[in-house]
Protein backbone atom coordinates (compact mmCIF):
# COMPACT_ATOMS: atom_id res chain seq x y z
CA UNK A 1 0.00 0.00 0.00
CA UNK A 2 2.80 2.38 0.89
CA UNK A 3 4.55 1.65 -2.43
CA UNK A 4 1.38 2.42 -4.40
CA UNK A 5 1.00 5.71 -2.54
CA UNK A 6 4.61 6.72 -3.20
CA UNK A 7 4.34 5.71 -6.86
CA UNK A 8 1.17 7.72 -7.38
CA UNK A 9 2.70 10.69 -5.55
CA UNK A 10 5.76 10.51 -7.80
CA UNK A 11 3.64 10.35 -10.96
CA UNK A 12 1.44 13.24 -9.87
CA UNK A 13 4.43 15.42 -9.06
CA UNK A 14 6.11 14.99 -12.44
CA UNK A 15 3.98 17.41 -14.43
CA UNK A 16 5.14 18.89 -17.67
CA UNK A 17 7.78 21.53 -18.31
CA UNK A 18 7.34 24.44 -20.72
CA UNK A 19 9.75 27.27 -21.51
CA UNK A 20 8.93 30.18 -23.81
CA UNK A 21 11.57 32.46 -25.35
CA UNK A 22 10.25 35.74 -26.79
CA UNK A 23 12.21 37.86 -29.28
CA UNK A 24 11.33 41.46 -28.45
CA UNK A 25 7.71 42.46 -28.64
CA UNK A 26 6.96 41.24 -32.17
CA UNK A 27 3.57 39.62 -32.55
CA UNK A 28 3.87 35.94 -33.42
CA UNK A 29 1.99 34.25 -36.22
CA UNK A 30 -0.88 31.95 -35.24
CA UNK A 31 0.67 28.77 -36.62
CA UNK A 32 4.22 27.63 -35.91
CA UNK A 33 6.80 27.53 -38.70
CA UNK A 34 8.44 24.52 -37.02
CA UNK A 35 5.81 22.40 -35.33
CA UNK A 36 6.56 19.80 -32.66
CA UNK A 37 10.21 19.26 -33.60
CA UNK A 38 11.84 16.55 -31.46
CA UNK A 39 15.19 17.82 -30.11
CA UNK A 40 17.75 15.49 -28.53
CA UNK A 41 20.53 16.28 -26.07
CA UNK A 42 22.94 14.37 -23.88
CA UNK A 43 25.33 14.95 -20.95
CA UNK A 44 22.83 16.63 -18.60
CA UNK A 45 21.13 18.55 -21.44
CA UNK A 46 24.36 20.37 -22.34
CA UNK A 47 25.48 18.68 -25.57
CA UNK A 48 23.02 18.88 -28.46
CA UNK A 49 22.84 15.82 -30.69
CA UNK A 50 20.69 17.44 -33.38
CA UNK A 51 21.83 20.17 -35.72
CA UNK A 52 20.80 23.67 -34.60
CA UNK A 53 17.50 25.02 -35.88
CA UNK A 54 18.04 27.39 -38.81
CA UNK A 55 15.83 30.26 -37.63
CA UNK A 56 16.92 32.64 -40.40
CA UNK A 57 16.07 30.07 -43.08
CA UNK A 58 12.79 29.16 -41.40
CA UNK A 59 11.53 32.71 -40.89
CA UNK A 60 12.49 34.44 -44.15
CA UNK A 61 9.85 37.20 -44.32
CA UNK A 62 10.18 38.29 -40.69
CA UNK A 63 12.37 37.35 -37.71
CA UNK A 64 11.36 34.66 -35.26
CA UNK A 65 9.03 35.92 -32.56
CA UNK A 66 8.64 33.04 -30.11
CA UNK A 67 10.16 29.65 -29.37
CA UNK A 68 8.34 27.19 -27.12
CA UNK A 69 10.17 24.23 -25.65
CA UNK A 70 8.25 21.62 -23.71
CA UNK A 71 8.92 18.40 -21.91
CA UNK A 72 6.05 15.93 -22.26
CA UNK A 73 5.28 13.04 -19.97
CA UNK A 74 6.88 10.61 -22.45
CA UNK A 75 10.04 12.75 -22.52
CA UNK A 76 10.10 12.72 -18.74
CA UNK A 77 9.74 8.91 -18.60
CA UNK A 78 12.63 8.50 -21.07
CA UNK A 79 14.68 10.99 -19.04
CA UNK A 80 14.08 9.13 -15.78
CA UNK A 81 14.71 5.73 -17.39
CA UNK A 82 18.06 6.86 -18.86
CA UNK A 83 19.12 8.68 -15.68
CA UNK A 84 19.03 12.14 -17.31
CA UNK A 85 22.65 12.28 -18.40
CA UNK A 86 22.61 9.68 -21.17
CA UNK A 87 19.81 11.10 -23.33
CA UNK A 88 17.17 13.81 -22.98
CA UNK A 89 14.51 14.94 -25.41
CA UNK A 90 12.20 17.93 -25.71
CA UNK A 91 9.71 19.22 -28.25
CA UNK A 92 10.21 22.63 -29.87
CA UNK A 93 7.79 24.95 -31.71
CA UNK A 94 9.11 28.04 -33.54
CA UNK A 95 6.76 30.92 -34.37
CA UNK A 96 7.81 33.57 -36.88
CA UNK A 97 6.74 37.19 -36.50
CA UNK A 98 3.84 38.29 -38.66
CA UNK A 99 5.01 39.42 -42.10
CA UNK A 100 6.07 43.04 -42.17
CA UNK A 101 6.74 43.13 -38.43
CA UNK A 102 10.13 44.15 -37.11
CA UNK A 103 11.60 43.28 -33.77
CA UNK A 104 12.77 46.26 -31.67
CA UNK A 105 16.55 46.38 -31.43
CA UNK A 106 17.21 44.62 -34.73
CA UNK A 107 18.51 46.24 -37.87
CA UNK A 108 16.33 46.33 -40.99
CA UNK A 109 17.52 44.27 -43.95
CA UNK A 110 19.98 46.16 -46.12
CA UNK A 111 20.98 45.90 -49.74
CA UNK A 112 24.63 44.85 -50.03
CA UNK A 113 26.95 47.47 -51.46
CA UNK A 114 29.48 46.40 -54.06
CA UNK A 115 32.98 47.86 -53.56
CA UNK A 116 32.71 50.08 -56.67
CA UNK A 117 29.80 51.98 -55.06
CA UNK A 118 26.91 50.32 -56.87
CA UNK A 119 24.21 48.67 -54.82
CA UNK A 120 22.50 45.38 -55.47
CA UNK A 121 23.68 41.91 -56.37
CA UNK A 122 26.92 41.51 -58.29
CA UNK A 123 26.64 40.66 -61.97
Amino acid sequence: MRFAFLLSLALLSTGCFRMTIVNGSAEAAATPAIDDKWRSTTVLDVVAIDTPLALDATCKEAPWARIEQRLSVLDYVVDVFLAGWVYESTHVDVYCAKAGTSVPGTLPPTTPTIPDGRSGPQQ
